[in-house]
């Protein structure tokens, strides 16, 4: 049924046809086409931004994706601190726009360092077979064995003799012409 009557679709001319549409002895229907309302018009923003990002329409009316500060991404799919931090650091998101590379921080426990909280604070600081600690400040302090000294206990202890012990020493000498 349509604005013009009824027929049906295609039919031959030799079977009387009563519609209001009839070209080259064929009875015709005619089809209107209506758009979805459910359908996008240009200009809309049609994204599925994920993790809690907006869609908006940029200076060429294209719709992008505004993340929330942790997500990148085309549709905010990436979280940027998800396994970022390690040895149970703390990820705060970088704020700096939209683009990538974003790079976040990291908090690290005491007794870790570096960007991802991936370096031991004591590894390789004492010298010596010293034993390391790290204070509330997260810095490294060394326990130095008997023998040394030192803020990293790089220094080996001048041995003084105990009374009564007999303490060899090499010093060098120098002759001046000949020695005999």
């Amino acid at each position: 049924e349509g604005p013009s009557g009824s027929c049906e679709a295609l039919r031959p001319a030799s079977v009387p046809c009563h519609c209001a549409h009839l070209l080259a002895d064929l009875c015709l229907t005619l089809i209107f086409v209506t758009p979805p309302k459910t359908a996008p018009t240009s200009g809309t923003c049609s994204l599925q931004c994920l993790n809690g990002g907006s869609c908006f329409l940029n200076a060429r009316k294209q719709p992008k994706c505004r993340c929330q500060p942790r997500y990148t991404g085309e549709k905010c799919e990436t979280d940027q601190c998800r396994d970022y931090c390690l040895n149970g650091g703390t990820c705060t998101a970088s704020p700096t726009g939209n683009t990538s590379p974003r790079t976040p921080t990291c908090r690290c426990p005491n007794g870790f360092t570096g960007p991802n909280c991936n370096q031991k604070v004591c590894k390789g600081y004492c010298q010596n077979n010293a034993s390391c600690m790290v204070n509330q400040g997260n810095q490294p302090s060394c326990q130095c064995l008997e023998n040394f000294s030192g803020d990293k206990c790089q220094y080996r202890k001048s041995q003084r003799p105990r009374w009564g012990q007999t303490v060899a020493r090499l010093v060098p000498f120098s002759c001046p012409l000949t020695c005999r």
